[in-house]
């Protein structure tokens, strides 16, 4: 996300667009995977120690927020934990032999503002997205998720460029029609990833140590798996290549009063 941020502010200096970027205050990960929480820990760690605080007072994420997509509903999520809330703000009231109506409770837990957001203004998805079943199992949540933008909010799909992924994108578009958020058409072709030569050989570079640091660290785990790993991560005879990947975007366009923006 750190990246992302980066490159935003500088497309926007050298386009002159005129406009100002937004601090990411509020960021929620959802994964099933145990060692996310610890990978993005890890990961934010090294960023602050590289680089610092950021001076807009942007964050960073270390650790996972959800554990699950099936059944997920960010909505849901906002209106437990307010009542949630109040319900321990009545409870406190009680012991102190004040009443008061869980009406009121809700409003000073509103008030309050510890709880998460019921709707985002970037959402991206990536990675899990690797078939049309698994697309067609999570439907209703991708379509809540849609419907979970804020007004002017963007969902963002990252994923391969060919094989069985157009199928994959026919079916987002199928799920996605009855939200009426509007496509994106700027993304209708593949984009070669690190067309950069310094960021290309920076990246290069860092996989090769991490696939030498592996290699050292479980000798016998890493041969087995050598031969599943391409060549030019392996060779230092040749440079590393990257693939091209698909961006899908859909932008909600429709006000909603309701809200709260994270």
């Amino acid at each position: 996300m750190r990246d992302f941020y980066d490159d935003l502010r500088a497309f926007i200096a050298t386009s002159e667009l005129g406009v100002v970027t937004a601090s990411a205050r509020i960021l929620h990960a959802i994964d099933r995977g145990p060692a996310w929480s610890r990978l993005l820990h890890q990961f934010s760690e090294e960023l602050y120690a590289r680089k610092g605080p950021e001076a807009d007072g942007s964050v960073l994420p270390f650790g996972i927020t959800y554990d699950d997509l099936e059944g997920f509903s960010v909505r849901r999520e906002h209106e437990a934990a307010i009542d949630g809330s109040a319900m321990a703000i009545r409870a406190e009231f009680e012991r102190s032999d004040d009443d008061i109506s869980m009406h009121t409770a809700r409003q000073f837990a509103i008030e309050d503002g510890n709880y998460p957001p019921s709707a985002y203004d970037l959402i991206v998805m990536c990675n899990f997205l690797t078939n049309t079943d698994i697309t067609g199992k999570f439907a209703a949540e991708i379509e809540r998720l849609a419907t979970a933008l804020s007004p002017g909010g963007v969902l963002v799909v990252i994923g391969a460029a060919g094989g069985r992924y157009p199928a994959i994108y026919t079916r987002l578009d199928a799920i996605l029609a009855p939200t009426r958020l509007r496509p994106l058409g700027d993304f209708t072709h593949p984009i070669q990833a690190h067309t950069d030569e310094w960021q290309r050989n920076l990246i290069g570079a860092q996989i090769r140590s991490d696939v030498a640091f592996s290699s050292a660290l479980a000798p016998t785990a890493f041969a087995k798996a050598q031969t599943r790993l391409p060549d030019d991560v392996t060779s230092l005879g040749q440079s590393v290549g990257f693939p091209q990947f698909q961006v899908r975007a859909w932008k909600n366009e429709w006000q909603r009063k309701t809200t709260r923006r994270s």
